[in-house]
């Protein structure tokens, strides 16, 4: 089974939570949870509407553990420790600008990789689907826009999606697009344009974690 591991500190003692779980074609894409903390079984979350209600495990020190799944924007997993997200969840608003910004450097590593081996060792194919210097810019403008949005620049932020929404209506009114390569592109790009829009969120709670410190 898959297994979702985090490490946290709770008065002054390290500790590791693991998530098991097992993959589902069901909404969400998620089912048959198994939670432990330091190896001791705290519970399990078989049905789907249980994880998306949320579940509450007392711990023996009182502290309480919320699992719940959110789908809003795609699907996450919300985990909580008496209310704060647990380092490295879906719920921590620093593993949501990560993903943010990693959307990003997906995109410019993309055509600035394409484009280099069509410019450098000549690829003729990549030449015609449009690789080329331009393109090539175009991700190192994305590889830029991604460095701010890792300083936490909403405005970077705003300019990425709007041109990767621009990009993706561009790509499917490309008349030479076949069916499967439509919704193979289009699939892709809505993924990455959902971890970018998810970065707004995690940027307004850092700011504002930061402001209330």
């Amino acid at each position: 089974m898959p297994t979702l591991r985090y490490s946290f500190q709770k008065e002054n003692q390290e500790n590791t939570l693991e998530i098991k779980y097992k993959f589902s074609f069901t909404v969400p894409p998620i089912k048959d949870l198994i939670v432990r903390l330091n190896g001791n079984l705290i519970g399990s979350i078989a049905r789907n509407e249980e994880l998306i209600e949320g579940r509450e495990y007392i711990l023996d020190n009182g502290s309480v553990l919320k699992i719940q799944a959110v789908v809003n924007l795609g699907f996450r997993l919300v985990v909580l420790m008496d209310g704060q997200p647990v380092p490295g969840s879906q719920s921590h608003p620093m593993q949501r600008l990560k993903e943010s910004f990693t959307a990003f450097f997906i995109i410019g590593g993309y055509y600035i990789a394409l484009s280099a081996a069509a410019l450098i060792w000549n690829v003729d194919y990549l030449k015609e689907a449009g690789f080329n210097f331009a393109s090539a810019l175009w991700g190192s403008m994305f590889v830029i826009l991604g460095l701010f949005v890792l300083r936490r620049s909403l405005i970077a932020l705003t300019i990425g999606v709007c041109l990767l929404i621009l990009e993706t209506v561009t790509f499917l009114l490309e008349p030479n697009s076949n069916f499967s390569t439509a919704v193979l592109g289009l699939s892709l790009r809505a993924v990455l344009i959902i971890f970018m829009i998810r970065g707004f969120s995690a940027i307004r709670e850092l700011k504002s974690s930061k402001t209330s410190a």
